[in-house]
């Protein structure tokens, strides 16, 4: 089907998570939608509509904030999603209750509660595990891995 909201963009890629997808755009923009019982699309659960399930979503594909670099590559992992810019810097945001965005213990201050460990919006990755420029990152359900440069 086509995504009336996309279809003057230039797509680079695309990715897909356990409920929600991004689009990465040729000039270096992120596009998402889905479900986001944990912050996975780059926003607050409360701003989202609730399905019959009772889970937060959004179902048209919006432009993600929080990021002024132009992007590379955007990965959708289980409820986590992580996206490379340009100069080899990380973003991770949405579920960290495993130590999936790994670096829960250095970034308590922001998390919502000290129950529920999940970002709403990206969060740029400084120091370990992010050493150098980072050339790749792929996630799974719930475990990230990345590849340096250094």
């Amino acid at each position: 089907k086509l995504i009336s909201l996309l279809s003057k963009i230039k797509i680079r890629s695309i990715s897909a998570g356990w409920g929600h997808s991004a689009v990465l755009s040729i000039d270096g923009k992120i596009y998402i939608c889905g479900r986001n019982s944990r912050g996975q699309i780059g926003k607050s659960p409360d701003k989202c509509k609730i399905n019959s399930r009772g889970h937060p979503y959004c179902p048209n594909f919006e432009l993600l904030n929080g990021i002024n670099e132009k992007i590379e590559k955007v990965v959708c992992g289980g409820e986590h999603t992580a996206a490379i810019t340009s100069e080899g810097r990380l973003y991770l945001w949405g579920d960290d209750s495993l130590g999936q965005l790994g670096h829960s213990s250095k970034l308590k201050n922001i998390y919502t509660n000290n129950i529920e460990n999940y970002k709403f919006n990206p969060v740029l990755i400084e120091g370990e595990p992010s050493i150098g420029n980072v050339k790749d990152v792929i996630l799974g359900s719930s475990i990230t891995f990345l590849i340096n440069e250094i």
